[in-house]
């Protein structure tokens, strides 16, 4: 999706001087999900998997640049189970399968990078039992 917006940097009494016209902030161009699974009485599996497309997250930026902005992100998580019985169940749990991280930039143009998170990948795993 495409929407451009009118942003005003500065003004004097009210009336802008200082505009410029770019892309709505926190909105991608491309984005994308899916889900891929199975399941049966005893077993489970689950994937899935969000795409995001770089995106504004703030106009103005530092002096000097003109936004900060958000780099392109995919993560993957899956998930199964196995009931052992009728009243004992494993399940184990992954995110972000991908090792993706967050990458802000500053300057559509060169996209330095101004920061980055790393969360890693995280795994849980559970049993239940029922009475």
């Amino acid at each position: 999706m495409t929407s451009k917006i009118d942003y005003i940097l500065a003004s004097v009494g009210g009336v802008p001087t200082v505009t410029t016209t770019n892309d709505l902030v926190g909105l991608s161009k491309r984005t994308a999900s899916g889900t891929l699974y199975y399941e049966d009485e005893k077993f489970s599996i689950r994937t899935t998997g969000n795409f995001r497309d770089k995106f504004i997250r703030g106009i103005p930026a530092s002096p000097g640049s003109d936004l900060v902005g958000n780099a392109k992100t995919f993560y993957m998580d899956a998930s199964a189970s196995f009931a052992v019985t009728d009243r004992l169940k494993l399940i184990v749990e992954a995110q972000n399968l991908t090792d993706e991280q967050n990458r802000l930039y500053t300057d559509s143009v060169r996209q330095d990078t101004l920061f980055e998170t790393r969360i890693g990948r995280t795994f849980t795993f559970g049993v239940t039992y029922r009475m």
